[in-house]
């Protein structure tokens, strides 16, 4: 009877130490990074979600599962920005970067990852070059050129945006 119960706490015990990691991991986490510098080339690998902000800020935040939010790697260089993650991690979880868009002059979308703003940015030109099956919707005053690789093809549409 006591090796019963013994185990039965142990279990417990066990039971009750996973579960506080899972909870811990999967909180909501909003994790600022403050870059070098600011960003002027933004390249986006894998399944990332980024949202462009009408900023010239050196700050990226990055949201969603703490767990999820660890696997999303920044690399800066010489005011290029590379988002990445893991190849297969965001497929069911999702996680979201916030990277300031008023001097971006050019993004680089590889993978199927989705770009969009989050209001009307103040730029005059941004080159976005696209390698993947993305989705791109950036509300802008000024001008975008978009360039494809010859393996994927992309419909382009452009509105005048009223103040």
């Amino acid at each position: 009877m006591k090796k019963i119960l013994a185990m039965l706490l142990f279990a417990a015990g066990i039971t009750g130490t996973t579960y506080a990691q899972d909870t811990k991991e999967n909180q909501f986490v909003n994790k600022k990074v403050v870059l070098e510098q600011e960003v002027y080339n933004l390249v986006v690998n894998d399944d990332i979600s980024v949202v462009f902000t009408d900023e010239f800020r050196k700050e990226i935040t990055i949201e969603g599962r703490d767990s999820e939010v660890k696997k999303v790697t920044l690399t800066e260089q010489n005011g290029i920005l590379e988002i990445s993650a893991p190849a297969s991690f965001l497929t069911k979880k999702k996680v979201v970067v916030y990277v300031p868009a008023r001097g971006l002059r050019s993004v680089t979308i590889n993978g199927a990852s989705v770009v969009h703003s989050y209001d009307k940015i103040q730029n005059p030109n941004i080159n976005v070059f696209v390698n993947g099956s993305c989705q791109i919707r950036i509300k802008t005053y000024g001008k975008i050129k978009v360039i494809n690789s010859d393996e994927y093809s992309y419909t382009y549409q452009s509105k005048k945006l009223a103040d």
